[in-house]
């Protein structure tokens, strides 16, 4: 081998120790960065189950999902063999873990982040049964045709930052005023909170109800910041809601006039007809027709689909909550005093107070950026006679409360608990202006929340009953106080058979 061979053979041999001693080093750095990430993500993961372990940490409310999280399960040799007791176990871990509300809500915004859609649809669509045509159905609504062109839902009102906003917006002046007259001649402001939240929880519990608590609403379209709930007509339902109703009027014959009053749903107003054929829902007001015109000459339908759709270009319904507005309840108000007889008060009559930051149900159930990017605004109406109440909660407290809650202070989530102190199972009030012995009751969901309030300056008493946890006997309720007027107050997602068990249970 000549000399320069030598030297090649020499300098290849070096150069493969040098590559062989750098591949050893890429290795090793290699190694130590992956023993480096494991650690980390062994202390991440034992860092997170100590957390997760620390009981003071554990939230026991989702004020997101409005309900009552996992408890800890209650141990015994029986669940424990049977496996029960590990799987409530796991439940309870995963459904209370801190910062589990924020961690829901980091993940919706970057899922949104891979490209926000202008129009979504969650959960899955069905179809309705057809609705049967109502020939010449009498109605003291005018027929009133929506456009079939689509509408985004007004945006909410700006909340006032005047010197005279209270309770995180302003008073309306009515004719006698200001609001700080209003308070001196009525007592009807709203007051300083008389409890802490703490003291009172305003999110229903799902647990004692076996799920009848809350709102059902099937697949959720998304379009322009604002979501709509999906309504299909089945026939079975609406006959069973239209016996139900029936039942009660028989019932309370020569006791008490019964009236019912079924609420559509926001997409009925805002969605053009290409969309609901879309989405495959049926026609509220149709079914509704269909429901009033089966019921029991007893019953006195209040039709509100006509009334509600002259006012849609107003903020009547939520974009990120599946309620109507109290602007809305307040023109359904006009509606019922039309039909009953008496003259209704002016909006500009009551002290109107806001609070703004709201996100609702709907972005509860979705986490969409695009909700939360349009936040609604919560209008309430202060009665004119008084702001007091008494409400029996879930665990059989009465307990004296504000008909519109002062919620500024409260959960961005909580807000539209402004109402009568959300849903409790009874409430009650007496008009101070008024003693001539005349009395209502609502029989309600969470849509007559919003209601209520306009009716306490037109009876001595209104009693409230929320059918999903109320178990006293409503009929019993309506005789024993000689109710004047019952009211049925109920969103067409109220017509389902486990809803209209509960009512017809609620009888006695």
């Amino acid at each position: 081998m000549t000399e320069s061979k030598k030297k090649d053979s020499q300098n290849m041999d070096a150069q493969i120790k040098d590559i062989k001693k750098e591949s050893t080093k890429a290795e090793r750095a290699e190694k130590r960065w992956s023993v480096f990430i494991i650690t980390l993500f062994a202390l991440l993961m034992a860092g997170g189950s100590i957390i997760g372990l620390i009981p003071n940490l554990r939230p026991k409310v989702s004020e997101l999902e409005k309900r009552e999280l996992e408890a800890f399960p209650v141990y015994s040799d029986e669940s424990l063999i049977s496996g029960e007791y590990l799987d409530n176990l796991q439940s309870w871990y995963a459904d209370s873990y801190p910062g589990r509300e924020e961690i829901l809500t980091a993940y919706g915004d970057m899922k949104d982040h891979y490209g926000i859609k202008d129009e979504e649809i969650h959960g899955e669509l069905s179809y309705g049964d057809e609705i049967p045509v109502v020939e010449d159905y009498p109605s003291i609504e005018d027929d009133y045709t929506i456009a079939d062109e689509s509408m985004d839902p007004p945006l909410p009102p700006t909340p006032p930052t005047d010197d005279n906003a209270s309770a995180g917006g302003s008073a309306a002046e009515d004719d006698s005023g200001t609001e700080e007259n209003a308070s001196e001649e009525g007592g009807t402001s709203v007051s300083d909170n008389k409890f802490e939240p703490d003291d009172f929880a305003p999110i229903p519990s799902v647990a004692s109800d076996a799920g009848s608590d809350g709102e059902k609403f099937g697949a959720l379209y998304i379009s322009n910041g604002a979501a709509y709930s999906t309504y299909y007509f089945s026939q079975k339902c609406a006959d069973e809601y239209a016996a139900m109703a029936s039942a009660y009027a028989e019932e309370l014959d020569g006791v008490s006039n019964v009236y019912s009053m079924l609420i559509p749903l926001s997409g009925y107003f805002y969605l053009g007809s290409d969309v609901k054929e879309q989405l495959h829902m049926s026609d509220e007001k149709a079914a509704f027709n269909y429901i009033y015109s089966v019921m029991d000459e007893k019953v006195t339908p209040v039709p509100i689909v006509d009334t509600l759709a002259r006012h849609r270009n107003e903020y009547i319904y939520f974009r990120t909550d599946h309620h109507w507005t109290a602007r809305g309840a307040y023109y359904a108000y006009r509606q019922y005093a039309k039909i009953k007889g008496f003259t209704p008060y002016e909006i500009t009559d009551y002290t109107c107070v806001q609070f703004d930051n709201f996100l609702g149900s709907f972005y509860s159930s979705t986490g969409s950026s695009s909700l939360s990017a349009t936040p609604d605004v919560v209008e309430a109406f202060v009665p004119l006679s008084t702001n007091t109440m008494y409400i029996t909660q879930k665990n059989g407290v009465t307990m004296e409360w504000d008909i519109i809650k002062d919620v500024s202070g409260w959960g961005r989530y909580s807000k539209f608990n402004t109402f009568i102190g959300g849903d409790q199972p009874y409430a009650y009030i007496k008009n101070p202006n008024i003693n001539d012995g005349t009395a209502c009751l609502v029989i309600k969901e969470s849509f007559g929340n919003a209601f209520v309030p306009f009716l306490v300056d037109h009876y001595d008493e209104v009693y409230v009953v929320d059918y999903r946890y109320y178990k006293q006997g409503v009929v019993t309720l309506a005789k024993e106080h000689e109710i004047d007027d019952v009211i049925f107050v109920n969103n067409a997602s109220a017509l389902s058979t486990g809803k209209i068990n509960l009512m017809e249970s609620r009888m006695y």
